[in-house]
């Protein structure tokens, strides 16, 4: 995804193949904006969403703790919508209390998370935080 998200305004129109796909597909058409995220989705597909808010759980702040990164999602049922990752893979990425407003992009599959949904167990290159200067491409 730090590839992706590197000149992301000269990536937005390639066209891309990612597994489980026929042919490659342009990458504007593949995003798909997390705040409109109504269920689970086992079928891993290319998400973006603008992070809410972030939280360091447990007690001792230590890498190994769970960060949850809430991403904005207006559908009615669905409680909240997160990144649920340990702090310190999340930190790699460079989303750390500092990141709100800021947009991800994630490479995975929509899971629940107790009343909410949730990104779980995501692999290193799954997930990057798009650079300010490309926000305003995918409002």
């Amino acid at each position: 995804m730090a590839g992706i998200c590197r000149n992301f305004d000269e990536n937005l129109y390639k066209y891309y193949y990612f597994p489980n796909q026929k042919y490659s597909i342009r990458l504007v058409d593949l995003l798909h904006p997390v705040e409109n995220i109504q269920e689970e989705d086992d079928e891993p597909k290319l998400y973006f969403g603008t992070i809410e808010s972030t939280i360091h759980l447990g007690e001792h702040k230590r890498p190994d703790n769970i960060r949850m990164t809430y991403l904005k999602n207006i559908q009615i049922g669905v409680q909240d919508f997160c990144i649920k990752l340990q702090d310190r893979h999340q930190r790699s990425h460079g989303i750390t209390d500092a990141s709100v407003g800021r947009t991800v992009i994630v490479y995975g599959k929509v899971s629940d998370n107790g009343t909410g949904l949730c990104f779980k167990n995501l692999g290193w290159g799954e997930f990057a935080l798009l650079p300010r200067k490309y926000d305003g491409l995918l409002a």
